[in-house]
């Protein structure tokens, strides 16, 4: 699915751009273009109703694929 690797490029971006900027990493561009990409793929459009549970899914799998890859960088900063 196209969708899966948008969210998959967007997540690679997300991460290089915070082992770039570390203490400075801004978070919060990240998380309007995921909230706007889910709020638009689930709008009440006929055509969009049928991959509604895709688009779930893969909003969930790229979740857990930053939780996974970005929990040692958490755990880092958080000791120091």
């Amino acid at each position: 699915m196209v969708l899966l690797q948008v969210l998959g490029i967007v997540a690679g971006v997300l991460l290089q751009d915070h082992d770039v900027r570390h203490t400075d990493f801004q978070q919060l561009p990240y998380h309007r273009i995921f909230i706007m990409l889910f709020i638009e793929l689930n709008a009440p459009e006929q055509v969009l109703e049928s991959i509604n549970f895709e688009v779930l899914q893969s909003f969930w799998y790229s979740h857990q694929v930053l939780l996974l890859l970005s929990s040692p960088r958490i755990t880092e900063m958080l000791r120091k």
